[in-house]
């Protein structure tokens, strides 16, 4: 602990020595590990994030899948639709006894009323239509009041609300009394039944909702075409091999018509969190290889210039040596140094990384965005420290290995020249290393 102490003072001391070096090489970081951050975040939000529901991992999608030939272009074709019709809808919920199902569908703009009188306030909100059983499905439990009972899910049943937390706290003041009050929604009362918990997370299309109404789902009317998802819960004691094999027997009619086009169609279970991403799975991949490739050049960069402190620095390090420190001692100190400056870059890529969200939440449309928002939690910080940890690891291994090579004769009589002309070839490496991930980089961006 004491040597580690020393290292961090005499690294600090040194940098203090040299304030442009440090200054750009904290720059060169900064851009290179908040970079990475903000787009490790994205991926953390559409891709590694658990969903924000009791057992996620029971939690699915009814998909419906065809595949064949197109008789007009005669190529193979296939399709994963997650949108079903009321046909669907009644089968799966009156022949699948292996799982609990719920059905909902898209989130669209109404006009809200609070209040009546001249205090009566107006609002533009957005609805999302869910059926009885969706939000116990889901595993939400309303803080207030209760979910949708069937008799409101049908055809004309009566008009029942229920409220997001924030809604409920802004247009209706939190209200505990709420339950029971009718408020107008499109030109028609309707009795709030539910106020959902402050960290309810549920979107639709069309982005989070504000609240929530019957859908009422039917074959002639509501999911009378292919405009709902039916969401699934795994029974207990059930499996999702159970589950394939009663999907396997629903929809005849649909099936059969199917084959009359020379193509096959069925149903499958897939699971929830691989249908919420809303399609950025993929580009945020992406997105997290080209910005590593940023951290690369940023490092190989600062590799670089690196060495040539390290060719200034010779004589010194030539005198410790001769004096009787060891090179385990000088390596440690040279790796102190760039741990020093990586975590003072990270520092600085974190502020980075909060601007960059900040804004990508205004670029992202709402629609796309992930549950739970863009955030920089815990698993975007331990990837921010082990950035930082590879970073000043990969940027000090080079000067590190010319310090292994260090002559102490010809470095004391010949001053800093030797280890210059001993590390040009190693310098240019880097230097083409830097330009071909460049051009990798840019190419991948202009065929993107």
């Amino acid at each position: 602990m004491t040597k580690l102490a020393l290292d961090l003072r005499y690294a600090l001391r040194q940098l203090r020595k040299s304030p442009g070096f440090a200054a750009i090489a904290i720059i060169t970081l900064a851009l290179g590990i908040g970079c990475n951050s903000a787009i490790f975040s994205l991926v953390n939000a559409f891709l590694l994030r658990p969903l924000p529901y009791p057992e996620p991992d029971k939690l699915a999608v009814i998909i419906r899948h065809v595949e064949g030939t197109s008789p007009r272009t005669g190529e193979f074709v296939q399709d994963d639709d997650p949108t079903q019709d009321g046909k669907t809808w009644e089968e799966v919920r009156d022949q699948i006894p292996s799982v609990h199902a719920a059905v909902f569908g898209g989130t669209s703009g109404v006009n809200l009323v609070a209040g009546s009188g001249p205090g009566a306030e107006v609002r533009y909100v957005k609805d999302m239509r869910v059926s009885a059983q969706y939000f116990n499905v889901l595993g939400i439990a309303p803080i207030l009041g209760r979910s949708f009972t069937e008799e409101e899910d049908r055809p004309n049943g009566p008009n029942a609300i229920i409220l997001s937390y924030t809604l409920w706290q802004s247009a209706l003041r939190g209200d505990r009394e709420i339950v029971g009050k009718a408020v107008t929604l499109k030109g028609e009362p309707y009795i709030v039944v539910g106020v959902l918990p402050r960290d309810a997370q549920v979107a639709g299309y069309g982005g989070a909702a504000d609240l929530w109404t019957p859908l009422q789902p039917h074959q002639s009317g509501e999911c009378g075409g292919q405009n709902c998802e039916v969401i699934v819960r795994l029974a207990q004691g059930a499996s999702w091999q159970q589950v394939a094999t009663e999907l396997s027997r629903i929809r005849k009619d649909w099936i059969e018509e199917t084959a009359k086009d020379k193509a096959r169609g069925w149903f499958y279970a897939s699971p929830l969190a691989r249908n919420v991403d809303n399609g950025m799975g993929q580009p945020v991949l992406l997105l997290m290889v080209a910005v590593g490739l940023i951290l690369l050049i940023a490092c190989t960069n600062l590799a670089g210039l690196t060495l040539v402190r390290i060719s200034r620095r010779t004589p010194e390090l030539a005198t410790r040596l001769a004096l009787g420190a060891t090179r385990w001692g000088i390596l440690r100190q040279l790796w102190t140094e760039g741990l020093v400056l990586a975590v003072l870059g990270a520092a600085a890529g974190l502020l980075l990384a909060f601007f960059t969200l900040s804004l990508l939440r205004g670029v992202i449309p709402e629609e796309m965005m992930p549950l739970g928002g863009l955030t920089i939690d815990a698993r975007v910080l331990a990837f921010t420290f082990a950035a930082s940890l590879f970073a000043s690891l990969l940027f000090a291994a080079l000067p590190a290995l010319q310090v292994r090579r260090l002559d102490l004769r010809s470095s004391i009589a010949a001053g800093s020249h030797t280890v210059v002309q001993g590390s040009s070839r190693l310098r240019r490496v880097l230097v083409s290393a830097e330009v071909a991930l460049t051009i990798v980089l840019l190419a991948g961006a202009g065929l993107l």
